[in-house]
Formats: structure tokens, C-alpha cells, sequence
């Protein structure tokens, strides 16, 4: 049989069977399965006949399905012949590419038709009993058979795909999601055309339920999607993202409220995960430009309700998770962008709809982010994304006016501030500061940041006052006024209250005043309300602050001289508002500052060296009495003082009118007696300040001893000839000085300017002559009447009688010398006040009166003309018992303190030789002087030139010696008179310094110009010692030895036994006949060896008969070198009258000890 009568033959047996068939053929399963297994059968073996073969399965269906609607019973039947005919298509299309192509033509044209026929039918049928129910799930599961078959076919053919598309978009199942299965198949082909042309559908729709009837079919589709095909949702959002995007383009106000209502009801409609994806698809498609388009419309229409929309959309974002930081940075952004553009034409729509965004996000934090109380911090992402908008933030708090929404985004805030960190903290606590703000959030933020962020609260104020915007700091400051004035708490020990963060920033203070006047009163307030509290400021801070006000008084008063008086006053009043700080006693600093500031400077001051500040303020080498003074009270004090006068220069004075002194010296009377006696005032403290102010002032310079000239023994310091002119034109000092003279130890501390008064006496007296004589006798006279009394006034003496002796040698005038006998005899008669009892640190000292009678100068005059050696003796008859006792521990230790500078041999030796003076002489008539001996070393190491056995050696015995202090390592960056600074920065007050470092070129040697070494300077010899011009050329006749030349190829050591081999060299070549060459100058060294130095070895001693022997052959430390080194010393001594001296002088100090007496 031929191919083409087969196929024939195959065409007319589906003929036969297609008419054939009714529906008696399904009544039984066999029937339904011999028929299709024939079918089948034939579409193998005869393709051709595949015609045939497709109209008999649409007969076959169509039979079914209208079997199905006719007669119910046979479901079960119908369902079991679509399962066969999808199993038998289903893996006849999977045998080949052809017959799968061939099934996909035929099922979009008729398969898909009674597919949706067959839905469409059965879902008329209704569901009111069991029975139906189950025929209804049966109804479903025969049409997905259909949808499977369908499915297969529609996969191999992307046209059928896009027909089939076609026709289910227009189909009416549409309006039935419920058993919308198609779509699910659609889209495992092209699910994104699907959602696409259905979202386009949807916003093409113009009535309110067309387009909720769009979303929902949407939503149907894409859940049916995301159940069954388990497919990406990125696709659904990325349609919607392009739809969104494509209607944003367009100016057209009725698409953008399609938008809007599309998005809106998805807000509504959709639940669920595709709710998020939605959202985010929204921020990604919106940028800054689209939004306000959407406002734009918005502000056009009113058929959109704002507020609901802002719900619903402030809703959605707060459940996302991804991106929600850059949406509420987006959102925010924007609506700092429209309030900051222009407010005053903000349409109220636009306006309100702004507020209550922010509104919604207050809301939110204040209702689930308040966990800060507890510990925990706060974990939904809005606060991180508030972060980034924090300045947005800052702006909207101040826009907004409403009380309640002010509190809602300070609110907002501080979460923000509290949850990102200190740097956000502190800029919104600067914000605030620098912004008017209500008492009540002030106080909030005081309260929240003093618990549990107290350093913000500072670091921001500071950075504020340090930015010196002058606005923004009064604002600051009328806010932290605010604080202060309500903050009635009782105690506060809180190191981080807002009063001691006031005092902490002190210095801004200060220079806020210094600059101007301009928060003058405002800073006054704040600091005159702190005395309310118990929070007291140190000592320092008080002082800086006044200090300030100080400065602002005096430009006041120097700017505005006619009323003088009136700003005197109103600065005192200042001054003592300051006073009564609790617990505080603060009349030591009005003190300070009307010393300064009132008393016209009497001795031109230079502007302040801080380097100079800790020196001692006073030269105590004469006084006896001041050895004992607590200096560092002083020094303290006198940086206090010295600071007022800093803008003050040289020659400028404070005048006082003539018509005003007798007020000047009222005031000053009435307000240091107020001070003074006041029952809470710290009086000792007070009037040493005072004391210290006075020496300040009054002296010409710190040095107030007396000092005498070289050549004449009789002429003081000439600078306290000033003194007395001073003291006329000061009538105020003899008032203070009468103040001070009622406590004891301030008026000893006084001393100085007794003495220095003392002394102007002479030295006035010694520098008039003739008529003058009388009008200065006049002065004197009133001078010491006037000391006579503050002495009366003095409980006892505070000036000891040798002082009044110190100054009788160098009288030549009687009327002079009877006014020191006037107050000696007044001491005299006294007999209870020649005891004085210093009380110091240390110890107690009890000072015996000294009694001697003024006539014993008078007979000093008469033998004047003895010569030295009588006023040597008279210096000594005249000197003190026992003076070492009165001198301060630092003084006395620093007298009894060596320094050797250097690690040489020399000064090893020099501090063992010393060691032994100290223990085995100086021990014996003064037990109870302790000295020291420091030996300083720049290397890590002593001794360098000798083994470093011996040197290890020679250390260890300086450390054993409680006497010796070594230092090594330290180099000494200055010596003074009477100390020494190291490298280290230390300062070792010393009464002798021995320098011995090494050797330096002499100034002929460092002025040749030869050829040297770099480091010591020594000129370089060739062998033979000639000098050398470069490193080959010698000078022939020109020779250099000593330490003052070295070898170039091999360097000798400085010392003598080099000098000595090397002077041997040479005179025995002079004295050689063959030194000249023959008829010649020219020197010769043919014949000659070069000079060659032997080391014979270096010895040292070490103290306490121990010594170091480092020689060619051996090294030797201990008693036998200290043998070794006396022995060679005493056979290098030039002759035998030197040598038996010397043996004889140390025999005598090794049985009887050290001679220690002056010739």
C-alpha cells in the first residue's frame, strides 16, 4: 500500500469515527478510552490524517461538554475523557518539536474556545447543597485539564501566546477572578504583557469602580500568579514601576489623579507581601520633579481627599523594609524643599498636607520609640532614615507654630538624636540652644540629656560659643536663663546640672565680656542667679569670671572720667553681688580687683611673662623672717593679680582727680572694713591676697633686699628711692597697711615693704644735701612715726631687731641714725614682742632675742680706718649664732647640692674625692647637713674610654652611695647661678656646678686654618706630626702635638702621657744633626719612623680607697688599683721635696682628717 492511500485510509476512518460518535460513545470509560487509543493510533502512523483527527477531538469535546450541561451525571465521565485526551497530547507534544507546534495552532483556535465556554457554563450552576459543591470542584478540575493542555501548547509558540492573550483580555471571564485559571497559564508565558496592558486598561478607565474593578483585577492575577507559578515578583513591580513613570511624563492633571487613585486604591485593595512591593515600586518610580507634578494636580482638584491619601501613604511606608531610609529622606526633602522655597505662597492644600505628613511620623515615634528610659533603643528604620534628614527636621520644628506639633517633632527629634549617635545629639541640642524655644522643651532636653547624654549638653553649648556668632549666642544665653530661673531643685552634687555646666564654660564667658558689653547684663544674670544653688564654682572659675567683669568696669570707667565716683560705685556693687555665694567666701577677689584697679599702679608693669609667673615674688636672702613664708599661697595669688594687669602698659596710670580723693579714700575705707570684718569672710587668706597686692603695687621690683655697692658699703639699691615719692602720693597704703597690721601673720608677710621702707630712709637721707635736708627730715620723721605705729598696732614684732642692725653700719648721718633709734628703742622698751614664733610646714622655730646696744656702730665709725681685716672681724662678731637654722629647707638644700656635669674620668675622680670630704670631714662638725653629689652623663655609660668591665664596676659603686646620684642619658640644656635644667625638663637647685665634658679647641687653635676634626676641632698631623693642609699635603716645617692634634689615619687620646711620648718624638729629631737635608731647609723623614703612641694604661680612683686599673695586661679594680693610682701619682712628681710634701699631707689626713678652717 502506497503513503498516500494510507493517509487516505487514515482520513476516512477519523471521518467514520467523527460521525460516528454521540453520546452513547461516553457513557463508559472503555468506550472513551478504545476511542482516543484509535485516534491516537492513527495520528503515529498516519500524520496526514491529523486534520481528521483534530476535528474528531473537537467533536469529542464539544459532545462532552454539552453532555455535561444536559446531564450532570455523566461529570464523571467527561472529566475522565479530558484527563485521557490531555495525557495522550500531552506527551505526544513532548515527543517532538513539530507535533507540539501542530497542538499549539489547534488549541488556540479551538481549544481555548471551549475552554472558556466550558468555564463560563459551569459556573452558572450554583452551589447550594453538598452535592453541588462537589460537581462544582469536579466542574474545575475538568477545565484545568483543559488549561494544562492548553498550556503545553502555548509554550512553544510566543504568537499563539499573544493571540491567546487577545482573546482572554476581551473574554467575560474577566469579571470572575475566582476562575480566572487561564491567566495563570497566560503568564508562565507572558505574565509581564499580562499585568502590563491589564494596569494600562485600568488607567485608562475614567469611572471610580472601572478602575477599583482594575485593581482588584490586578491583584487577582498577580496573587494567582505568585501561589500557582511561583514566579518573581520584581516583574510586577517593574510593570508597575513603567506605568507609573510613562503617566508621570505627561502634563495631563486627569492622569496624575489616576495615579493617585490607583495608588490610593492599592493602599486599600492590596494586602499581603505584594502590599511592599507596591510601595517600593511607587518611591522608585517618584523623584522630586514627578511629586510635584502629583502636588501640582493635587492643589487643582479637590477630588482627592489630602489627608486620607497622606494616611494611607505615611501607613504603607512605615511597614516597608526595604529602602524605607531614602523614601523618608525623600519624603522629608521634599517638603523642606516647599516650605523653604517661598512660605508666605505655600498653598494652604499643599501646606497642611506637608504638616500632617510630619504629623503621622511624630505620631508614630512617640507612640513606639520612647525606650530610651529602659535601655533599649529603638529598632523600626524610620529613626536611621530620619538621620540622614535630620537638618529637614530642625527647620520643620522651627516653621511649624502649633504648640502640639511642636512637641510632636521635638519629639520626633530627639528619638532621631537619641538613637544616631552623640554627633546628632549635639546638633540638636545646639539647634535648640540657638533658637527661640518654650521653657518646657528646654527643660526636657535638660532633664533627658543630664541623665543619660550629660557631655552632649556641654560639647554643644561649647561649640556654640566657640562658633562667635553673636546672635546666635544671645539666644543661647537668654535660653540658658530660662534654665536656670525655673530649675528650683534644691541640691544638685550632678556634675552635669546645667549650673555646673555654666561654670565649665567659663572661659567663653570671659571672653565674651572681654570683647564687648553687649551680653554684659544678660551674663550677670545668669551668674547672680547660680548663687541660689549649692553648686559651687572652684576657686579659679570665680576669679576668671569676676576677673571679666573687672575688665568690662575699667573700660567703662577709663571711657566715662566725669562720672568716676558713680561707676566705682556700681562696680563695687558687681563685685559684692559675688560675695554671697553659699558656702563661699569670696572677698578675696573684690579685693584683688579694687587693689588693682584703685591703687594707681606705682611701679610701671610690663605685660605678663607667664614663663616668670613661678618664681618666688620675693628675694628672701637678707630677711630672716621670710625663709618661712608659704610661697606658693603667694605665687597663686600674685598670678591672680598680675593677670588683671595685663592690658595695662608701661607708664600707664589710674588718675584720680584732685576733687575726688577724699571720696576715693572714703570708699576704699568703708569697703575693705566691710569686707574685712565681715563674720564669713576666710580672713587669713584675705589678707595675705592683700599683703600680696601691696608688694606687687608698692615695691619698684620683686628683689627688696637691700643691696649694697662693692666699692661703697654704704649706698642701697637706688631703685627704692622712688619709694618714698610713691608713698606721698599715697596716702591710701598707710591705710591698708594699718588694715593688714591687725592680724599677725599678714603683717609679717609684710616685711618686704617695712624693710624696703626701712631702707628709703637711708638711702633718701644719703642722696640730700644742704637745705633739703630739712624738708626731708620732715618726711622721714612722719615716715617712721607712721612705722611706729603699725608696729603698735601689731599684736607682736614682726620685723626682728637684727633687720634695724642690717641697716646701722651704713648710716654717716646722726638725724638718719636717730630715727632708727627711735624704733629700736621702741622695740626695746617692748620686751614681750622681741619673741617671734614662725609656724611653718616643717617644723617650729623659736628665734632668742637678739640684744645689742645702737652705740656699737658709733664705735665701728671710730675705727673705720683698721682696714679689712677689722671689719672682716666686726662682720663676724656682728653675724648671728646659729643663722644656718633659719634658712628654708629648699634653700639649705639646694646649698648642700653638688652637680658634675660630665662621665669622665676627671669628674669620677672629683666626685669620689668630694664623697670622701663629705663622709669622712664634713660628717664630723656638722652631722645634720645632708648633701648631695649628682653626676650627670649624656651616654648610658661613665668612664667610655676604660673596658666596660671596670665601667659596669665604677657604676655600681656610685649607686651604692646614698650621697651620689647618678644620672645617665640626661643632657644639660642650661646652667644657671643657682641651678640647673636637664634635658628632662627637671630643675635641680644647686650651690655648685662643676662642668667637666671634654676639651675644646683653644681660640688660637680654632682660629688656624688647617685641616681639623669635625668633632673636637683638633688639627690633623700626618705620622710624623707635621700638619696637614689636605689629607696628603703636610706643612714641612710647621708641627702639632698635645690636645690640640691628632694623627689623621689613626686618632690618640687628649691626654698627658700622649702629650708627653709625643714631645719625646720630637726633640729627639730636633736634636738630630740629619733633621735638615744637606745645604738645605727642607726637612727630611726618610730616616725617620713615624711616631707610634703606647697606651700605658689609665687608672682612676673612685673614692673610698677604691679605685680602677685598666692596663694592657690586666684589669684591676678595688683596693689594689686605689694602691696602684697613688703610687704612680707620686712617681710622676717632679722632684723629691713635692714628693715627700705630699706623702706627708696625706698621712696627715688620714690620722687627723681634712683641715676645713679659712685662712
Amino acid at each position: 500500500m502506497t503513503s498516500s492511500s494510507s493517509n487516505q485510509l487514515a482520513q476516512d476512518f477519523a471521518f467514520f469515527i467523527h460521525h460516528s460518535t454521540d453520546s452513547r460513545t461516553l457513557t463508559t470509560p472503555a468506550n472513551i478510552e478504545r476511542t482516543c487509543s484509535i485516534c491516537l493510533n492513527l495520528l503515529t502512523t498516519f500524520p496526514s490524517a491529523r486534520e481528521a483527527i483534530f476535528d474528531y477531538f473537537n467533536s469529542l469535546i464539544s459532545i462532552g461538554v454539552h453532555c455535561f450541561i444536559q446531564n450532570v451525571s455523566l461529570v464523571a465521565s467527561v472529566s475522565d475523557l479530558l484527563i485521557t485526551i490531555e495525557s495522550k497530547l500531552t506527551s505526544l507534544a513532548m515527543q517532538s518539536n513539530s507535533w507540539a507546534n501542530i497542538l499549539a495552532h489547534w488549541s488556540i483556535d479551538q481549544l481555548f474556545d471551549l475552554t472558556v465556554r466550558f468555564a463560563n457554563e459551569a459556573n452558572i450552576k450554583k452551589c447550594e447543597t453538598l452535592e453541588d459543591r462537589i460537581q462544582l470542584w469536579t466542574q474545575c478540575q475538568a477545565a484545568m485539564t483543559l488549561i494544562k493542555i492548553c498550556s503545553a501548547c502555548i509554550l512553544h509558540d510566543s504568537t499563539a501566546a499573544d493571540n491567546a492573550l487577545n482573546k482572554y483580555l476581551g473574554a467575560s471571564i474577566l469579571s470572575r477572578p475566582s476562575f480566572d485559571w487561564v491567566t495563570v497559564s497566560l503568564t508562565l508565558r507572558c505574565g509581564q504583557t499580562l499585568i502590563s496592558r491589564l494596569i494600562q486598561l485600568s488607567l485608562q478607565e475614567t469611572n471610580q469602580s472601572q478602575i477599583v474593578h482594575g485593581v482588584r483585577r490586578i491583584y487577582a492575577v498577580w496573587s494567582s500568579l505568585e501561589v500557582i507559578a511561583e514566579q518573581e515578583p520584581q516583574i510586577f513591580s517593574q510593570v508597575l514601576m513603567e506605568q507609573i513613570q510613562s503617566l508621570l511624563i505627561s502634563d495631563d492633571i486627569q492622569k496624575h489623579v489616576s495615579i493617585i487613585s490607583l495608588i490610593q486604591m492599592i493602599f486599600v485593595v492590596v494586602t499581603g507581601p505584594l502590599c511592599d512591593i507596591v510601595y517600593y515600586s511607587l518611591y522608585r518610580s517618584l523623584n522630586t520633579l514627578s511629586l510635584r507634578r502629583l502636588c501640582s494636580s493635587i492643589r487643582q482638584t479637590n477630588t482627592i481627599d489630602i489627608e486620607q491619601l497622606t494616611n494611607e501613604f505615611i501607613s504603607g511606608l512605615m511597614r516597608i523594609r526595604t529602602d524605607a531610609f531614602q523614601i523618608i529622606q525623600f519624603i522629608l526633602s521634599f517638603i523642606h524643599d516647599e516650605i523653604s522655597t517661598d512660605p508666605d505662597e505655600i498653598e494652604l492644600t499643599l501646606r497642611n498636607c506637608c504638616k500632617y505628613v510630619l504629623q503621622q511620623l511624630c505620631h508614630e515615634c512617640h507612640c513606639k520609640f520612647r525606650l530610651h528610659k529602659d535601655n533599649q533603643k529603638p529598632t523600626i528604620p524610620i529613626l536611621s532614615a530620619l538621620r540622614t534628614s535630620f537638618d529637614h527636621l530642625l527647620d520643620l520644628l522651627n516653621y511649624t507654630k502649633s504648640s502640639e506639633k511642636i512637641h510632636l517633632i521635638n519629639d520626633l527629634c530627639f528619638n532621631v538624636a537619641l538613637y544616631n549617635g552623640d554627633d546628632t545629639m549635639i546638633k540638636y541640642i545646639q539647634y535648640i540652644f540657638t533658637n527661640k524655644t518654650s521653657l518646657d522643651i528646654l527643660q526636657d532636653i535638660h532633664l533627658e540629656f543630664e541623665y543619660y547624654h550629660p557631655n552632649c549638653l556641654h560639647d554643644a553649648l561649647n561649640l556654640i560659643f566657640e562658633q562667635n556668632n553673636s546672635s546666635k549666642i544671645s539666644i543661647c544665653l537668654e535660653n540658658l536663663l530660662q534654665l536656670v530661673l525655673v530649675d528650683e531643685r534644691p541640691s544638685l552634687s550632678n556634675n552635669h546640672s546645667i549650673q555646673s555646666i555654666i561654670w565649665s564654660l567659663i572661659d567663653h564667658f570671659s571672653r565674651l565680656l572681654s570683647e564687648n558689653c553687649l551680653h554684659y547684663d544678660i551674663i550677670l544674670q545668669i551668674f547672680l542667679q547660680l548663687k541660689c544653688y549649692e553648686i559651687l564654682p572652684t576657686y579659679e572659675q570665680i576669679l576668671q569670671i569676676a576677673s571679666s567683669f573687672t575688665d568690662i568696669h575699667i573700660k567703662i570707667i577709663e571711657d566715662n572720667e566725669n562720672n568716676l565716683i558713680e561707676n566705682l560705685l556700681l562696680w563695687r556693687d558687681t563685685l559684692l553681688n559675688f560675695i554671697h555665694f553659699n558656702n563661699y567666701d569670696f572677698h578675696l577677689f573684690v579685693i584683688i580687683t579694687l587693689m588693682d584697679f584703685l591703687i594707681p599702679k606705682l611701679s610701671p608693669f610690663d605685660k605678663v611673662d607667664d614663663t616668670n609667673l613661678t618664681r618666688r615674688p620675693i628675694d628672701n636672702s637678707g630677711s630672716l623672717l621670710e625663709q618661712n613664708v608659704n610661697f606658693n599661697a603667694l605665687n597663686s595669688n600674685r598670678v591672680l593679680s598680675r593677670s588683671f594687669r595685663k592690658t595695662l602698659t608701661n607708664d600707664r596710670f589710674i588718675k584720680i582727680p584732685p576733687e575726688y580723693i577724699d571720696q576715693y579714700t572714703m570708699l576704699m575705707t568703708d569697703v575693705f572694713n566691710e569686707l574685712i570684718y565681715n563674720d564669713n569672710s576666710q580672713k587669713q587668706q584675705l589678707l595675705i591676697c592683700l599683703v600680696t597686692t601691696l608688694i606687687d603695687n608698692i615695691l619698684p621690683d620683686s628683689t627688696v633686699d637691700v643691696q649694697f655697692d662693692d666699692d661703697q658699703c654704704k649706698t642701697p639699691n637706688e631703685r627704692n628711692l622712688a619709694l618714698i615719692r610713691r608713698l606721698d602720693e599715697q596716702p591710701l597704703v598707710w591705710i591698708l597697711l594699718e588694715i593688714i597690721a591687725t592680724d599677725n601673720n599678714a603683717f609679717q608677710l609684710c616685711l618686704p615693704i617695712i624693710r624696703c621702707l626701712l631702707s628709703a630712709l637711708i638711702v633718701q637721707w644719703e642722696n640730700v644735701r644742704g637745705e633739703d635736708r630739712a624738708t626731708t627730715y620732715l618726711k622721714q620723721l612722719t615716715l617712721s612715726t607712721n612705722l611706729i605705729i603699725l608696729l603698735k598696732k601689731a599684736r607682736y614684732l614682726p620685723l626682728p631687731l637684727n633687720e634695724i642692725y642690717e641697716l646701722f653700719p651704713f648710716v654717716t648721718c646722726y638725724d638718719c641714725f636717730t630715727l632708727l633709734s627711735n624704733i629700736w628703742n621702741y622695740l626695746k622698751q617692748n620686751q614681750q614682742l622681741l619673741t617671734t614664733k614662725l609656724l611653718t610646714q616643717q617644723q617650729t622655730i623659736i628665734r632668742d632675742p637678739l640684744y645689742f646696744d645702737p652705740i656699737r656702730f658709733v664705735i665701728q665709725k671710730n675705727i673705720a680706718n683698721v682696714g679689712h681685716i677689722a671689719e672682716h672681724f666686726l662682720h663676724l662678731q656682728l653675724q648671728p649664732t646659729g643663722s644656718i637654722a633659719f634658712i628654708s629647707d629648699d634653700e639649705r638644700k639646694a646649698l648642700t647640692t653638688f652637680v658634675i656635669v660630665g662621665g669622665g674620668p676627671t669628674s669620677i675622680e672629683f666626685s669620689g674625692e668630694l664623697h670622701d670630704f663629705i663622709v669622712e670631714d664634713v660628717a664630723k662638725w656638722f652631722p645634720d647637713v645632708k648633701t648631695r653629689v649628682i653626676v650627670v652623663e649624656s651616654t648610658d655609660h661613665i668612664l667610655g674610654t676604660f673596658d666596660s668591665k671596670l665601667t659596669d664596676y665604677a657604676m655600681n659603686i656610685l649607686k651604692s652611695r646614698s650621697e651620689i646620684t647618678l644620672k645617665t642619658n640626661t643632657h644639660v640644656k642650661r646652667v644657671d647661678e643657682n641651678e640647673v635644667l636637664l634635658s628632662n625638663g627637671e630643675v635641680i637647685p644647686c650651690g655648685l656646678t662643676v662642668w667637666s665634658t671634654g676639651l675644646s679647641p683653644t681660640e688660637l687653635t680654632s682660629t688656624l686654618s688647617f685641616l681639623k676634626e669635625k668633632r673636637s676641632g683638633r688639627i690633623y698631623t700626618n705620622d710624623h706630626l707635621q700638619v696637614l693642609i689636605d689629607d696628603k699635603t703636610a706643612i714641612n716645617n710647621i708641627f702639632a702635638l698635645g690636645d690640640c692634634a691628632t694623627p689623621i689615619e689613626h686618632s690618640i687620646p687628649a691626654t698627658a702621657q700622649a702629650a708627653a711620648q709625643q714631645a719625646k718624638y720630637l726633640a729627639k729629631r730636633f736634636n738630630q744633626k740629619t733633621f735638615f737635608l744637606a745645604n738645605s731647609n727642607e726637612i727630611t723623614n726618610d730616616k725617620y719612623p713615624a711616631f707610634n703612641f703606647s697606651n700605658l694604661g689609665m687608672l682612676a680612683y673612685l673614692g673610698g680607697y677604691g679605685g680602677l686599673a685598666d692596663l694592657k695586661q690586666t684589669k684591676i679594680s678595688g683596693f689594689l688599683s686605689w694602691l696602684l693610682w697613688r703610687s704612680v701619682y707620686m712617681t710622676r712628681l717632679v722632684s723629691f721635696k713635692n714628693r715627700l710634701l705630699v706623702a706627708m699631707f696625706w698621712f696627715k689626713s688620714f690620722v687627723f682628717g681634712r683641715d676645713i678652717s679659712r685662712f
